[in-house]
C-alpha cells in the first residue's frame, strides 16, 4: 500500500516536473472549442489555444489523446471549411462536410478515452 501511494505521489510529482497542470486525470469532457480536464478549462479554438493544449497533453505524457486531439481539432477545421465552400451549393462539399463532422466527433470521444480511459468502459 505504502509502495502504490509513493508511486502515485512521485508519478504526479514527475509529471508536474514535466509540465503537467494535471496529473492524474479524474474527468474530462470536450465541447465544439474547449476541454475540460479536472475542472480546468482549456480553450482549443484558434492555432495558439490549439498549440498550447496539445503541448500540454504531450507534457503530461497523453500521447495517444493529443493525437486524437490534433485529429479531431482537423476535422473541425475541415467541417468548417465544407460548409462555407458549400454554402452557395447543394453537392458534394455538403457531404463532404458532413463525413468529417462525423468523424471529429468520433476522434473527440477517442480523445476523452485515451485521457480517462477507465471512466469511459
Amino acid at each position: 500500500m505504502l509502495g502504490l501511494l509513493l508511486g502515485l505521489v512521485l508519478g504526479l510529482s514527475d509529471a508536474h516536473a514535466q509540465g503537467c497542470p494535471w496529473g492524474t486525470v479524474r474527468s474530462a469532457s470536450a465541447t465544439m472549442t474547449t476541454v475540460t480536464v479536472n475542472g480546468t478549462l482549456y480553450p482549443v479554438r484558434g492555432l495558439l489555444p490549439r498549440t498550447a493544449f496539445y503541448q500540454t497533453l504531450m507534457a503530461c505524457g497523453e500521447n495517444d489523446a493529443a493525437y486524437y486531439f490534433d485529429r479531431w481539432r482537423q476535422r473541425r477545421r475541415w467541417t468548417n471549411i465544407g460548409i462555407v465552400a458549400g454554402f452557395p451549393s447543394v453537392g458534394a462539399f455538403w457531404i463532404a462536410a458532413g463525413v468529417t463532422a462525423v468523424g471529429a466527433g468520433v476522434n473527440k470521444e477517442l480523445m476523452l478515452e485515451a485521457l480517462e480511459p477507465d471512466a469511459m468502459m
